[in-house]
């Protein structure tokens, strides 16, 4: 097959992936309407000392999400940036999100961090907040709320 042929072919290809990703999105929102979602957003607390390496998101125990940190990203946590870190569909009735880190300190330190809520999924959509702040007064490193 000629190369002019097969770019032509991988355009097509391109073209219909990518359809076929916004029918997928258009179906999802008809079946999952927006009161079903669960959101979950990431921010580093002001004059934090440590730094987000990696995260990961379990809802009821099952991996929904996970991100290595680059340090760009971590400049703009530090910088009062907010991360999406998760967002997806679940049914009404009780549910637990785990957030677990590791964080890395400036002299080189790890600690892995982890927090847990509990809430009950309703008839709205849910947004957590995760705030990493390791002089919280729990210990905990992560302080996990519902809004």
């Amino acid at each position: 097959m000629p190369s002019e042929a097969l770019d032509g072919r991988v355009q097509q290809l391109k073209n219909e992936l990518l359809e076929l990703s916004t029918d997928i999105s258009r179906v999802e929102r008809q079946i999952y309407p927006e009161r079903s979602t669960v959101s979950v957003f990431f921010r580093v607390d002001e004059g934090e000392a440590s730094l987000p390496g990696s995260a990961v998101v379990r809802l009821d125990g099952r991996v929904v999400g996970a991100h290595i940190y680059e340090d760009a990203e971590r400049r703009a946590l530090v910088e009062g940036g907010v991360q999406p870190l998760y967002r997806g569909f679940i049914t009404s009735g009780d549910h637990e999100i785990t957030i677990s880190m590791i964080t890395h300190t400036e002299d080189g330190a790890s600690e892995q961090l982890s927090a847990v809520v509990e809430f009950t999924k309703l008839d709205r959509s849910v947004l957590l907040e995760a705030v990493l702040n390791t002089d919280a007064a729990d210990g905990r490193g992560i302080d996990l709320r519902e809004y």
